[in-house]
């Protein structure tokens, strides 16, 4: 039975592979993989072909959870993470995936893991250089919800530290040294691109590069 099930059975090791200098990938008999020490593989007999009790597979998996937020506790330290980005970390870990549900949920039941503050923080550092559309995606990329981006962002403009796209445009042609009087096609096209590419609308991106002088 596979660790990746709350209800933990006993399971049949398939093969046991180094995973760096002192940890070994632990592949099950269903395919599912999880990460052990040296330490672990002696203490409860882990070794290809071997049968793990019920009894020994439950400590693996408390070993396993109690390694999985201790993991969790020490990237926060570093930085904030969305539990998307925490999930993927996680699972990077080869932690099985009922111990990495059960830490996201013991992270935000402790507001350790907390998606709206941790979008709203981001907002506020990127309001002033980033197009509604480019904070949209980038919050999209880190695993933010859909509904939670939306909220957040549908009424920008009335923040203190809001700056429209236009300002944002100007400033951007401003930095470029971009002339619309001296730019030849190539040079507009290229930089139309460009603003595009940062998640301002086409319409808008011609509409400021017209007749803008630096």
């Amino acid at each position: 039975m596979s660790l990746y099930k709350a209800d933990i059975q006993s399971f049949t090791v398939r093969e046991v592979k180094p995973l760096g200098r002192k940890r070994y990938k632990v592949l099950l008999e269903d395919a599912s993989v999880i990460a052990l020490y040296q330490s672990d593989l002696n203490r409860f007999d882990i070794k290809e072909g071997a049968s793990v009790s019920k009894e020994k597979a439950e400590s693996v998996f408390n070993i396993l959870k109690k390694r999985a937020l201790e993991r969790a506790l020490h990237l926060l330290e570093k930085k904030d993470y969305t539990c998307s980005q925490m999930k993927k970390k996680l699972k990077e870990g080869y932690y099985p995936e009922a111990i990495v549900e059960n830490t996201l949920e013991e992270l935000t039941s402790r507001h350790y893991l907390d998606d709206e503050r941790y979008a709203d923080n981001y907002i506020s550092y990127h309001v002033s250089s980033l197009s509604v559309r480019a904070l949209r995606n980038k919050l999209a990329e880190r695993g933010i919800e859909r509904e939670l981006i939306l909220r957040l962002t549908d009424n920008l403009e009335s923040r203190e530290d809001f700056i429209s796209e236009e300002e944002m445009i100007f400033s951007i042609l401003k930095k470029r040294g971009y002339d619309d009087f001296e730019a030849d096609e190539k040079v507009r096209a290229k930089t139309l691109r460009y603003l595009i590419s940062k998640g301002y609308p086409y319409e808008k991106s011609k509409t400021c590069m017209s007749g803008f002088r630096r």
